[in-house]
Protein backbone atom coordinates (compact mmCIF):
# COMPACT_ATOMS: atom_id res chain seq x y z
CA UNK A 1 0.00 0.00 0.00
CA UNK A 2 2.67 2.51 0.82
CA UNK A 3 4.81 1.31 -1.92
CA UNK A 4 2.07 1.81 -4.38
CA UNK A 5 1.29 5.56 -2.69
CA UNK A 6 4.86 6.43 -3.29
CA UNK A 7 5.32 5.13 -6.65
CA UNK A 8 1.99 7.66 -7.49
CA UNK A 9 4.11 10.70 -5.92
CA UNK A 10 6.78 9.47 -8.04
CA UNK A 11 5.28 9.30 -10.98
CA UNK A 12 2.90 12.40 -10.87
CA UNK A 13 6.62 14.23 -9.66
CA UNK A 14 8.20 13.05 -13.08
CA UNK A 15 4.68 14.52 -15.02
CA UNK A 16 5.31 17.97 -13.38
CA UNK A 17 9.29 17.91 -13.63
CA UNK A 18 8.77 16.86 -17.30
CA UNK A 19 5.97 19.82 -18.02
CA UNK A 20 8.22 22.61 -16.51
CA UNK A 21 11.04 21.51 -18.81
CA UNK A 22 8.73 21.53 -21.91
CA UNK A 23 8.72 25.18 -20.53
CA UNK A 24 4.89 25.40 -22.91
CA UNK A 25 1.60 23.27 -22.17
CA UNK A 26 0.82 21.36 -25.58
CA UNK A 27 -2.58 23.95 -25.92
CA UNK A 28 -0.17 26.77 -26.27
CA UNK A 29 0.93 25.05 -29.77
CA UNK A 30 -0.88 26.17 -32.55
CA UNK A 31 -2.35 23.27 -35.21
CA UNK A 32 -1.57 24.79 -39.12
CA UNK A 33 -3.97 23.05 -40.80
CA UNK A 34 -2.68 20.95 -44.27
CA UNK A 35 -2.53 22.41 -47.56
CA UNK A 36 -5.32 21.02 -49.68
CA UNK A 37 -3.76 18.07 -51.89
CA UNK A 38 -5.88 19.07 -54.95
CA UNK A 39 -3.43 22.49 -55.58
CA UNK A 40 -0.73 19.44 -55.81
CA UNK A 41 -2.33 16.92 -58.43
CA UNK A 42 -0.28 17.20 -61.34
CA UNK A 43 -3.34 16.97 -64.47
CA UNK A 44 -1.87 15.24 -67.43
CA UNK A 45 -0.69 17.70 -70.25
CA UNK A 46 -0.18 20.65 -68.01
CA UNK A 47 3.61 20.47 -68.28
CA UNK A 48 3.14 20.46 -72.44
CA UNK A 49 0.70 23.71 -72.24
CA UNK A 50 3.58 25.44 -70.05
CA UNK A 51 6.11 24.78 -72.49
CA UNK A 52 4.48 25.56 -75.44
CA UNK A 53 3.15 29.08 -73.92
CA UNK A 54 6.50 29.86 -72.91
CA UNK A 55 8.31 29.06 -76.28
CA UNK A 56 5.70 31.40 -78.23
Amino acid sequence: MASQAAANALNRASSLASKKLLGIPHQAITRIPLPDPTKFIKREGEAEKRKTAETQ
